[in-house]
């Protein structure tokens, strides 16, 4: 859930997203089907979207049928720059300059 909303602001042809840490509390036993719920506000939007590395907490609030909130869970993303890879250009080899014998 978390790496699908903090993937949507991360502009993707430049920067890449990491899974720093991850937080999980088991409070009690669930009942029937969980739904998992992650949230961003729109200054951690704007942060990521801003700014060319850095880290936040995502929290995520899980549901059981019930209603109740066995899990308390929460992830630190970061986001940085993508490395530029060297292309065929760049990586061709300059012959050795030619000794005068």
């Amino acid at each position: 859930t978390t790496g699908m909303l903090f993937g949507l602001y991360v502009p993707d042809r430049t920067h890449i997203p990491l899974l720093k840490s991850m937080t999980v509390h088991y409070k009690k036993r669930a009942v029937g089907d969980l739904t998992a719920v992650a949230t961003l506000t729109n200054d951690q939007k704007d942060q990521i979207q801003s700014t060319a590395q850095g880290a936040l907490v995502v929290p995520v609030t899980v549901t059981d049928s019930t209603g109740q909130e066995p899990i308390q869970c929460e992830m630190e993303w970061a986001w940085t720059t993508k490395k530029k890879t060297k292309t065929k250009e760049t990586t061709k080899e300059t012959p050795p300059p030619q000794s005068k014998l």
